[in-house]
């Protein structure tokens, strides 16, 4: 969705802050070190070893998405101007600047919960080795992409109509945020007694 957010605005300095973040997600230029490539593996690592087997990625691939799963991805799409519109840069720099503050908070609160699996890991180390995609991010990807998400929301910001536009689609990025993580809490509270094997 950062994507979205580069080609939404056309300010110049906006746009070359977006890149930045948009390098760092990709790795800057490392594949193996690309973000999702990161994430993939990790839970590939962990499903494997909750499962006892190899679990590979396109298996996980083939459940079906919460359905407010894929509401948070129309609603993004749709705050990132992904509807075919011209959007107001001023919305889609809200967007982000508000999934770039969380971002830090959310990836924090996942290692935790990352963490309440390290038994299944032979000893810290290795544990700590498959745990790239959260250092990555809280060591210093999602501190910098904060950063630049502000530098390019105030490119946008001139006026207190301005900065009222940005707020408002930077609380509702919020909004649909909190109703995705609880989809997920509801799926899970649902399928905690279900072995992964049979999910």
């Amino acid at each position: 969705m950062v994507a979205l957010s580069l080609i939404g605005t056309d300010d110049l300095p906006a746009q070359v802050e977006i890149a930045k973040n948009l390098y760092s997600e990709f790795g800057y230029g490392n594949l193996e070190k690309a973000h999702i490539v990161l994430l993939k593996n990790y839970l590939q690592d962990l499903l494997s070893r909750l499962a006892d087997r190899p679990y590979p990625i396109g298996e996980l691939q083939k459940h079906s998405i919460l359905s407010t799963t894929e509401d948070f991805i129309r609603e993004q799409r749709m705050l990132y101007g992904g509807s075919g519109k011209v959007k107001n840069p001023r919305h889609v720099l809200g967007t982000l600047l508000s999934q770039e503050w969380l971002a830090y908070s959310m990836l924090t609160r996942l290692y935790e919960g990352a963490r309440n699996y390290q038994h299944l890991y032979p000893s810290n180390d290795v544990f700590h080795e498959h745990c790239e995609y959260f250092y990555v991010h809280i060591g210093d990807a999602e501190k910098e992409h904060k950063i630049q998400a502000v530098k390019a929301a105030a490119q946008e910001c001139y006026s207190d109509a301005d900065i009222f536009e940005i707020s408002e689609s930077f609380n509702r990025f919020l909004d649909i945020t909190a109703r995705y993580w609880n989809g997920i809490s509801e799926a899970m509270r649902a399928m905690s007694n279900v072995p992964l094997a049979a999910a």
